[in-house]
């Protein structure tokens, strides 16, 4: 398994979307969950936050996947909910 040189694996993912990603999954529901690997910097998108874990797992057995939604860098919220 690669190792990081240095950052989170949130700071590589949250690179991944900026460089590369974006644009891909513009047409996606914002809603979507994105689950990229920050290994391969392959992604999937699914309506469930399970499905797109499951399905780069399958394809790279050593992932390490960090998740968010398609059109927010956080998959959920902790707290006083969310607010626009």
């Amino acid at each position: 398994m690669a190792v990081l040189e240095t950052g989170t694996i949130g700071d590589h993912a949250n690179a991944i979307f900026e460089q590369r990603l974006r644009p891909l999954v513009a047409g996606e529901d914002p809603d979507a969950f994105l689950a990229i690997d920050i290994i391969s910097g392959d992604y999937e998108v699914a309506s469930d936050d399970i499905t797109p874990g499951d399905r780069l797992r399958e394809r790279h057995q050593g992932a390490r996947i960090f998740l968010r939604r398609v059109g927010d860098e956080a998959a959920y919220t902790v707290g006083g909910g969310y607010q626009e």
